[in-house]
This record gives structure tokens, sequence and C-alpha cells, in this order.
């Protein structure tokens, strides 16, 4: 399985791409140095955040609780799961796919359906990038989220969107 960006399949299949914030370099503190071992992991870490934002596609299948995104050309969309561009889908006749109608915006996040702090941390803000995007719950037939998702959970979900009720709410 070939795995992409979201701008670059953007890009490439003519597909509408809204930035919600541009790239950003990042500067970080040096390490503080604790006993006499040195060790920096800076070369590891991302020297750049890449632009955020919405893409908008035909027919994507959201696979399992963590909601990969694959294109109806079979290609995962690398930026929207943990593994990035390291995941190995296993079979995936076995993990359920659920077919719908209409437009869906995913709030389907890595642990998210198990680790609240996750939950609040990735999904919560996911929605905040659709928004400043130009976006809005009422221009979404059916949201995908995490579960098993809590009451606490739900209510952050629906913030601000009284006219969303759990029917509009798919568990991933």
């Amino acid at each position: 399985m070939i795995a992409v960006s979201s701008i670059d399949y953007a890009k490439s299949h003519s597909l509408r791409w809204t930035t919600s914030f541009e790239s950003v370099s990042v500067s970080r503190r040096p390490p503080i140095q604790q006993g006499s071992i040195a060790v920096d992991f800076s070369a590891q870490l991302v020297r750049e955040l890449p632009d955020l934002g919405v893409i908008e596609f035909p027919r994507p299948t959201l696979v399992g609780p963590d909601g990969w995104v694959i294109t109806e050309t079979g290609e995962l969309l690398a930026n929207h799961c943990w593994y990035g561009k390291n995941l190995r889908i296993p079979n995936r006749q076995s993990i359920p796919e659920r077919k719908l109608n209409g437009v869906c915006l995913s709030r389907a996040s890595e642990w998210a359906s198990h680790i609240y702090s996750l939950f609040v941390l990735d999904c919560i803000p996911r929605f905040h990038l659709f928004e400043f995007a130009g976006y809005a719950l009422d221009d979404v037939d059916w949201v995908y989220v995490p579960v098993p998702i809590g009451p606490n959970a739900l209510d952050l979900l629906i913030l601000n969107a009284s006219s969303v009720g759990s029917q509009f709410l798919i568990p991933s």
C-alpha cells in the first residue's frame, strides 16, 4: 500500500485542500542535561510543522477504530495516522469497513477510543482545524468518532452544535 500526504494527494488528484494553518518552523531550547551521559534526540525531531488543513475527496474508506483514511485508489493518507508512512495494514478484509452516503467528518485518532487524554488532545483540536478552514457541522452528514465514547467526550464533540444528535455520530 502506498502512503501519501493529504496535500500531495489533493494536488495530484485535483482535489480541494483548504489550509487552516500555514507551515511553521519549530525552534526548541537545547535540552538540560541531567547526569554525566549526554543525550540529544533533537536530530530525530521535526524542524518544521507542515500546513494543516482539510481535504475533500470522494469515496474514502475509513478503516478500523483509528479511522485510517484509504483513498478510492488505495493510497493510505499517511498524515491521518500515528504511524505515518510506516503503517502496515494487515489483511483489510479482516478490518470492518462501513460505506456511507453523504459528507463525513472524521474525528477518529489513534488510541483515542480508549485513552481520554488522546481524545482531548487530538480529536478535539481537529474540529478547530475544520472550523478554521471555514466549515461547520451543518456542512456534514456524519461525524466518525472514536468509541467507546463517554458522556463527557460526547459533550465535547457536540459543543456549540445543538442540532447534532447521537444519530449524527458514527462509531469507529
